[in-house]
């Protein structure tokens, strides 16, 4: 059985409809009940964590397979630049990434990239690929025509490079 507005059903007791709490906390939650605003607060958590825990499980399979990885910080860079940056690294068989830093650090631990977690900070990305080479080669190239882009370092698996030396393997011959 149900009853009017205000009115609670069998043994709880009767509310006044003005007595329920209101609470405003801006936009969109206009009128939200304190227990409804907490709830869809949980729930928005939960669903982040499940993003958070999916883009970690991404990055460690890249992690895992990618021959190299590059660390830049691309500060500047506008979005026609990075749709452009993209391409060129497609056409290579590279891909890059813009990734939160914190999830990121956590997707390398246990890996053989474990040695770049010092370069995130800041507003970074990677450049990776399977070859040992692409990816370094349109990363150098484009910082080269873009001061906006700064290659941090790098790896080959274990073995770490610094900025330098990953500028010296994009000089190699294809």
């Amino acid at each position: 059985r149900r009853g009017e507005q205000g009115q609670a059903v069998g043994s709880e007791g009767y509310l006044p409809q003005e007595s329920l709490p209101v609470l405003d906390v801006g936009a969109g939650d206009q009128g939200r009940h304190p227990l409804v605003a907490w709830l869809v607060g949980r729930l928005e958590r939960n669903v982040n964590r499940t993003q958070k825990a999916e883009t970690v499980a991404s990055l460690k399979g890249i992690f895992a397979e990618a021959g190299l990885v590059v660390v830049t910080h691309n500060t500047g860079l506008n979005v026609a630049e990075i749709s452009e940056l993209r391409r060129r690294m497609r056409e290579a068989g590279a891909r890059f990434r813009i990734a939160k830093n914190r999830l990121t650090k956590r997707a390398l631990s246990g890996t053989p990239y474990e040695a770049l977690a010092d370069y995130f900070t800041g507003p970074t990305a990677l450049a990776y690929s399977d070859d040992e080479v692409a990816a370094a080669k349109v990363v150098v190239g484009f910082a080269k025509e873009n001061d906006a882009l700064v290659v941090l370092g790098g790896a080959i698996g274990t073995t770490a490079l610094d900025a330098d030396a990953v500028k010296a393997l994009a000089a190699l011959p294809s």
